[in-house]
């Protein structure tokens, strides 16, 4: 039951304690400690293994692309170019967006076995912000 394939990748959310909390809650007489529920792990040979949260895609630099990437290049540099001629003040704006899981999820599973996170962990919460900072004045905006 612990260590049925169902029961691991319906827990693969869950940490060892809250494991053991709900094998305790469901089996009231018998009792599970973390460390019971790790050796017994073990024995099946259940090792503790990252999460794969996506497929790598390669990108590829077609003819079209390297065109596009090429003449937005350019009209940028010609923009700049005319915004040092005018004197007019040059405004860099860029964003960045930040996840809050900063490490790779591990979960429990079997050898030669993958995990592959659902879509509910895909949608985990972020943070953007965007910036706007001039030579003449420094930051300007700051969201």
């Amino acid at each position: 039951m612990l260590t049925a394939e169902e029961t691991l990748r319906a827990q693969a959310h869950l940490s060892v304690a809250e494991r053991v909390a709900g094998f305790n809650a469901k089996h009231a007489p018998q009792k599970l400690t973390a460390s019971r529920l790790k050796q017994i792990y073990k024995r099946k040979k259940i090792r503790f293994k990252k999460v794969i949260t996506k497929t790598r895609s390669r990108r590829t630099e077609t003819a079209a692309t390297i065109a596009r990437d090429q003449k937005m290049l350019g009209d940028l540099l010609t923009a700049y170019e005319r915004c040092l001629r005018f004197e007019t003040e040059v405004v860099l704006i860029d964003e960045a967006v930040f996840s809050q899981t900063t490490v790779k999820p591990y979960t429990w599973a079997r050898q030669k076995t993958n995990v592959v996170a659902s879509a509910f962990w895909k949608s985990e919460p972020a943070a953007a912000v965007c910036a706007a900072v001039s030579e003449a004045r420094g930051l300007i905006c700051y969201q």
